[in-house]
């Protein structure tokens, strides 16, 4: 009997839904909490008076997090279930022995599921509607953020969909389904973030940070990306991502579902050219996680040990064998493993003598538009919030020629004095140095080499050096609120002519005095405490007590900032000086904000 329908079949889809509607239910039970449930337990009153108050707040109300992570799990478990019929034998078999050819099995079952996941986001939408026009929440449930809020949720779940179903295709076994389907999407990140911890240390110049722009682009790319909504400026690379996704994954499932096996079923993998990439893909992994594992737990930098490496290897080769095999015989099979062993000493040995020159080049001064050094890693172009508006004095960015000709010569002197180990870097007082560079063309370039501390200082004495690690102060003074002298008793804010006052004192200390003269109360600690300068990545800043004061401690003020982007929020930078302050000190005594603590 041969089908008259051609793409699905209406029997398979009631089929389907009555079979699966229970997710469905649970799902929209879900939505309705998190979604709203969730507005009406803030309180209409509330809500209006937040709007009222900060307009642009009011698309966040409908926009939040709430519901997205069950989204995700409604897509995945509805993709799973979807395509279970062919990951059991007899199942397989019987459904296929219908008078229903592939394509409407394949398309019914793809339907059915984007059916059960858009009834709970339209059922819910309805509430919204309701909620919006009659029951007095309008201004954060306008019908054009609704129908928003609608697409968004409809086109990431059915791209997970989609992308779930579509690994049901290569996989014979429903929970290989739903871990293929994670690690398809993540395995990138896990392999780049374990691979860049692993080299730490290891290969010359090599640095982890500076990595969060390729897990950026990972987290773009992956299928099992969060909706996009055009009211809260979406991206739109994911936007587009998505819909080729939607089209990708369904027609290469279809081409591959056409050409699958049904005594597949059961399998790990249901195609041929699956079975090399699960098996040595496992291997990798597991090697990978177990070295990584060692390495945390050992506490060692360096070079992972090679005998640990092979040793995960093999464990990782011999259970994906016998998962493929679905048999513990896989002895005859070492020569698969021989080969792989042989790639690993080979890539082992190229990075271990650094075969390639990495980080033995610095580039062209005429090519670099930035370029930035510091005891740590956190340039703005890394930073989302600028670490230099945070009085940050231990990292300085440049965009002139003479510095980042300076810069580049440091780089030049760290890599002549060749590689040194953490240890050795340690006895002969070194640290750890960051380069950093964005050349016209938009690339990044980062390395990291040991260094004597004090080599910085010169640089970090210039004009250009201040101008970066005191931008608010040196350069957009304008933005400062007003100043807050930090002492034992409340003090009066420091405000208009007086601000300008004390600023300009600032300034002129900070002209005359060098980078150790300025930063002496950090240095002073840092040395007594056995630290390496700089070693702490982050700006930590107490109010110094009496002996501090007295071996050249001073005290702190705090700059409020203000904050464009929230007027609810002020930044504040904590600014440390000592007694080389001459002009600062003597401000703050002729105004009595000091000689009230003497």
């Amino acid at each position: 009997m041969t089908s008259k329908t051609f793409l699905i079949k209406g029997g398979m889809i009631r089929f389907q839904i009555k079979r699966f509607w229970w997710i469905s239910g649970f799902y929209a039970l879900i939505l309705f909490l998190a979604t709203p449930f969730h507005i009406l337990s803030l309180g209409k009153e509330y809500i209006l008076e937040v709007v009222a108050d900060f307009p642009e707040r009011a698309v966040d109300v409908l926009f939040n997090d709430l519901s997205l992570p069950w989204l995700l799990i409604a897509s995945v478990v509805l993709g799973i279930c979807m395509f279970r019929y062919m990951q059991n034998v007899r199942s397989a078999t019987l459904f296929h022995a219908l008078p229903v050819k592939r394509r409407e099995l394949y398309f019914s079952s793809l339907l059915s599921g984007i059916i059960l996941l858009a009834v709970p986001i339209l059922l819910n939408a309805i509430i919204l509607f309701i909620m919006g026009f009659f029951g007095g929440y309008y201004p954060v449930l306008q019908p054009h953020w609704i129908l928003d809020w609608i697409g968004g949720q409809l086109l990431s779940g059915t791209v997970i969909f989609c992308f779930v179903f579509f690994v049901g295709v290569l996989t014979g076994s429903s929970i290989a389904q739903l871990i293929f389907s994670f690690v398809f999407c993540f395995l990138p990140m896990g392999i780049t973030w374990l691979s860049s911890y692993l080299l730490e240390d290891w290969l010359f110049g090599f640095t982890g940070n500076g990595m969060e722009p390729v897990f950026e682009v990972l987290m773009k790319i992956i299928p099992m990306s969060e909706p996009q909504f055009l009211c809260l400026e979406p991206d739109w690379l994911v936007l587009i991502l998505q819909c080729v996704y939607l089209l990708l994954f369904s027609g290469l499932g279809f081409l591959l579902y056409r050409k699958r096996d049904t005594e597949r079923a059961g399998d790990v993998a249901a195609f041929r050219f699956m079975r090399p990439l699960f098996l040595y893909g496992v291997t990798f992994c597991v090697m990978l996680v177990g070295v990584s594992f060692v390495r945390a737990v050992g506490g060692d930098g360096g070079a992972p040990n090679v005998v640990v490496a092979l040793l995960f290897a093999l464990l990782g080769y011999c259970v994906a064998k016998a998962l493929l095999l679905k048999s513990f015989r896989i002895l005859p099979y070492y020569k698969g493993y021989l080969v792989f062993a042989a790639v690993l000493l080979l890539a082992y040995s190229a990075i271990h003598f650094n075969a390639f020159g990495f980080g033995t080049t610095v580039p062209m001064a005429e090519t670099i538009e930035k370029a930035y050094i510091g005891y740590h890693y956190a340039p703005s172009w890394y930073e989302k919030e600028n670490i230099f508006n945070h009085g940050c004095t231990q990292c300085a960015e440049f965009a002139d020629k003479e510095s980042i000709e300076i810069v580049r010569s440091l780089q030049q002197e760290a890599i002549s004095a060749g590689r040194l180990m953490e240890k050795e870097a340690a006895k002969q007082d070194k640290q750890e140095i960051y380069y950093s560079y964005v050349t016209k063309s938009g690339r990044e370039i980062t390395r990291v080499y040991y260094m004597e501390a004090e080599r910085l200082f010169d640089l970090f004495s210039t004009p250009k050096a201040k101008d970066s690690m005191y931008q608010n102060i040196r350069v957009k003074p304008e933005g400062i609120n007003y100043i807050e002298y930090v002492g034992k008793e409340d003090y009066p804010d420091i405000y208009g002519e007086k601000k300008e006052e004390l600023l300009t004192c600032i300034r002129n200390d900070l002209d005359r005095l060098s980078y150790e003269e300025i930063n002496k109360h950090m240095y002073m600690v840092q040395k007594a405490a056995g630290y390496r300068y700089g070693n702490n990545g982050e700006v930590s800043v107490s109010t110094p007590g009496k002996q501090q004061r007295e071996e050249g401690f001073v005290h702190s003020l705090r700059i409020v900032i203000d904050n464009d982007k929230d007027e609810m929020v002020y930044k504040s930078i904590w600014f440390e000086y000592n007694e080389n302050f001459t002009e600062t000190v003597n401000w703050l005594k002729e105004n009595g904000y000091m000689e009230k603590e003497e």
